[in-house]
């Protein structure tokens, strides 16, 4: 009797650990990059996460940025994802000072999703 009740509790988590393998990830991903001209790129960002833009010497984010995820972004003149939001479809480049009084709008963050 106790070998049979070994075997099915050895089946039952058999069975829980392929369910729990089996379920997606918590947190999506957008596939590709968000990139920052000459100061680099972010790969694969998480869903909904805040990313700081890199930053030039003089301590200013970029005014552009291009999206080569398969996702919208938004990118923000605040570096906490809050203010002036402006969202970027796949494979499209902003620049963030077109159409501003002397153009010194930069973008301080970025969010996929």
């Amino acid at each position: 009797m106790r070998t049979n009740t070994t075997a099915r509790i050895g089946a039952l988590a058999a069975v829980a650990a392929a369910a729990v393998l089996a379920l997606p990830a918590s947190a999506d991903a957008a596939t590709g990059s968000i990139d920052y001209g000459p100061l680099g790129k972010l790969t694969n960002p998480v869903d909904g996460t805040c990313y700081r833009s890199p930053l030039y010497s003089n301590g200013t984010g970029p005014a552009g940025v291009t999206n080569n995820t398969n996702e919208k972004i938004t990118v923000y003149l605040s570096n906490d994802c809050t203010n002036y939001p402006h969202v970027i479809e796949p494979g499209q480049y902003y620049n963030s000072t077109g159409g501003l009084a002397g153009g010194f709008a930069r973008l301080y963050s970025v969010k996929a999703g």
